[in-house]
């Protein structure tokens, strides 16, 4: 009974109103240890976002960032993944073929090829705007210092788990 009692007490409010930690990257650089400046709910953080990027045109901050969570898989993959996704499996099976293995007649011998499935994808996002649905548009942390500004990520807020801004 004990256990029916605390699912009842928890609410699914809880779950979208817990605190994302929004923090200055200058101090978390100097002190990892550092607390955030301020936490935000899901439900403020389309604004909190939008603040900063006011101030980042005004030249009060130079970077805005969310690390989040991004799908892989199913409707809601941005192209790039997609994209990055096809050209890794070229590269695979490329590596394979070149190496001798033939799909028809070999199984795949993970010794010889490894376990070479393994993709890494962002978490890392640089905020360029919010959408007027409150959706955040970013760009993959990796691809902006490259310098390739094409990559766009559309992030719902529920999915951000940490902010971070970089003073100028």
């Amino acid at each position: 009974m004990r256990h029916i009692t605390l699912y009842e007490n928890f609410t699914v409010k809880q779950v979208f109103e817990a605190a994302i930690p929004v923090y200055n990257e200058d101090e978390l650089q100097k002190s990892p240890s550092a607390e955030p400046d301020f936490t935000a709910k899901y439900s403020e953080l389309a604004d909190i976002l939008k603040d900063f990027l006011e101030m980042k045109e005004k030249g009060e901050i130079s970077e805005v960032t969310v690390i989040a969570e991004v799908p892989t898989q199913g409707k809601g993959t941005p192209d790039y993944i997609k994209d990055l996704i096809q050209k890794e499996r070229e590269r695979i099976a490329n590596s394979m073929r070149s190496q001798g293995y033939n799909p028809e007649t070999d199984d795949i011998d993970v010794d010889r090829f490894g376990d070479k499935r393994n993709i890494f994808f962002d978490s890392e996002f640089v905020v360029s705007s919010i959408s007027d649905d409150g959706k955040i548009l970013a760009m993959p942390y990796s691809f902006y210092k490259k310098g390739d500004m094409t990559k766009i990520a559309v992030i719902d807020p529920l999915k951000v788990d940490e902010v971070f801004y970089k003073k100028s």
